[in-house]
């Protein structure tokens, strides 16, 4: 049995990408729970190379569009749950939509249009979704 390996970092004003990208180096990382606000796009780009990150929770992000296409890169990543991303705008979606192994998404946004939703139709593992701040009564 392998060990599951999980950090926190919530709370502390001061992380930054250049603390972020030490998280590289830990193979084993597999959970992550990051400050939303302190997830900038440049957060999202040394989220996105973790290695084996499975579990990924930051709300109320500060990313925009070019930290998820960045994010879309982190082939691992199985459970996104970002809630409220305020900056972030239909592309953000496509991107994520394109996340082999995602089977979990919470993500919602004011700029998110209702179109945004159509990529996920293509998510090919994705079993449980939910959008805070959708439109949209099915998800009231």
């Amino acid at each position: 049995m392998g060990l599951d390996v999980h950090l926190s970092v919530f709370g502390s004003p001061f992380y930054t990408a250049a603390g972020v990208a030490h998280l590289k180096t830990m193979a084993a990382l597999e959970s992550l729970n990051y400050h939303g606000q302190l997830v900038t796009d440049a957060v999202l780009r040394e989220i996105a190379a973790i290695p084996s990150l499975r579990w990924l929770h930051a709300q109320d992000m500060a990313s925009g569009d070019d930290g998820f296409i960045a994010l879309s890169e982190c082939t691992t990543l199985e459970s996104l749950a970002v809630r409220f991303c305020h900056r972030a705008t239909d592309p953000a979606i496509a991107a994520i939509a394109r996340l082999p192994k995602l089977k979990s998404l919470n993500i919602g946004g004011r700029r998110l249009t209702d179109a945004a939703l159509a990529p996920l139709a293509d998510a090919q593992v994705l079993t449980d979704f939910s959008s805070p701040l959708s439109r949209d009564p099915a998800f009231a």
